[in-house]
């Protein structure tokens, strides 16, 4: 009788299993990777601005978009914005009317050339957007907050009367 360490069923079974075990499977799909949420404000902000300062008012520019995003596909962007339109709008509009209240006061104080903005290349949004955030982006986030922190609906509380 052959002892079970040398029979060949046992090596091939310990073998499959330790190659299991220690060796890790390839991975067949990529991994998906998350939005971070400074990435889906940087998405909302350069859609809006695209969407107001460039020709491309009926579509979004994808390709131009993703200039400012390295490492990310369009398609992927195109998709974080479908579902961040929805739940955004109203930021978004309050943005957009932050974002030309203090560009015609920077324009007016001399600190801008004078003149419509356009936005035509990923460059020119880059530039913008981050003109935008040094000048104005943490007072925005600040109102945005505190509106947020206002706002309780009354699905948080369970709809008690006489809160």
């Amino acid at each position: 009788m052959v002892p079970a360490s040398r029979n060949p069923l046992f090596i091939a079974y310990n073998t499959a299993f330790w190659l299991d075990t220690l060796v890790p499977a390839p991975i067949t799909k990529r991994a998906r990777v998350a939005f971070k949420p400074t990435e889906d404000q940087m998405i909302w902000q350069s859609v809006a601005l695209v969407q107001k300062y460039s020709n491309h008012n009926t579509h979004v520019p994808w390709v131009l978009i993703s200039s400012a995003f390295p490492g990310r596909k369009p398609s992927s962007l195109a998709r974080r914005w479908e579902a961040l339109h929805v739940r955004k709008t109203n930021l978004v509009s309050r943005f957009l009317e932050s974002f030309d209240r203090n560009w015609k006061a920077a324009q007016e104080r001399g600190e801008l050339e004078a003149g419509p903005l356009r936005i035509g290349s990923g460059e020119e949004l880059k530039v913008v957007l981050e003109w935008y955030r040094e000048n104005v982006g943490e007072a925005f986030d600040e109102m945005a907050d505190q509106q947020a922190a206002t706002y309780c609906p009354r699905s948080l509380y369970g709809g008690l009367t006489g809160i």
